[in-house]
């Protein structure tokens, strides 16, 4: 739409004045460009949306598992979450059911373990779709440098992957770990902790995001700024 606005506009143009007509013919063809590129980069994420289902499709475009989901996570770790009716199961690359659609929620695999939701309790499987980690939380995330949080009540902590609480239930809110350190609310501030549950960064801040390159962005009365990771 925008391609044909700007055409029509440019042809009005044109009329009054010919030597705009190298130009309205260059920047015509750049959004041309820019409006395909769009299109190629929705293939390279690889799931296609027909009729409400879900697919997957290759670097080519070409549908290699057909559509026939009605929703699916991108592949982790060579296996696929997708939901048939209100169930969620996991798939091969092949299109195949490696583990049956039960849950009533489920994460992408990371580290060997995925968190599933059955019932209202979170729980982690391993790739054969044994429960290793019985369904106990009332939330959960994946797995992150062998360390998941996990909420229980009303407070979140740490497992390890054999389900054991290495950082007790003491926090409001808590990510994944990245570099090192994950971020952690307490009460409406957030701060962050190393992996013995240590804090290195007290809570002062109302947003933060996960480090990168040694910086994390935070949020200060609503204004960004950047720390820096103690530990680099």
């Amino acid at each position: 739409m925008l391609v044909l606005f700007l055409s029509k506009f440019m042809g009005h143009i044109i009329k009054s004045n010919k030597r705009f007509i190298l130009a309205a013919a260059i920047l015509l063809l750049a959004l041309a460009v820019i409006q395909f590129s769009g299109y190629v980069n929705e293939f390279k994420f690889g799931l296609h949306h027909q009729n409400n289902s879900k697919a997957t499709i290759d670097n080519s475009g070409n549908i290699v598992i057909k559509p026939h989901f009605d929703d699916a996570d991108a592949f982790s770790e060579e296996l696929a979450a997708v939901r048939v009716g209100n169930r969620w199961g996991y798939i091969d690359k092949t299109g195949k059911i490696v583990i049956q659609v039960q849950f009533d929620d489920a994460y992408s695999f990371t580290q060997g373990l995925a968190a599933v939701k059955i019932g209202d309790k979170w729980g982690y499987i391993d790739k054969t779709g044994k429960l290793v980690i019985k369904s106990q939380f009332d939330d959960a995330d994946s797995f992150s440098k062998v360390l998941a949080a996990v909420k229980l009540g009303k407070k979140w902590g740490y497992i390890d992957r054999t389900g054991n609480v290495v950082i007790k239930f003491q926090f409001d809110d808590a990510d994944t770990f990245c570099k090192g350190l994950a971020a952690v609310k307490i009460g409406n501030k957030w701060g962050f902790i190393d992996k013995r549950g240590n804090l290195v960064i007290n809570p002062q801040f109302d947003w933060v995001d996960s480090f990168s390159k040694g910086l994390a962005r935070v949020k200060i009365d609503g204004k960004w700024g950047y720390v820096r990771n103690p530990l680099k």
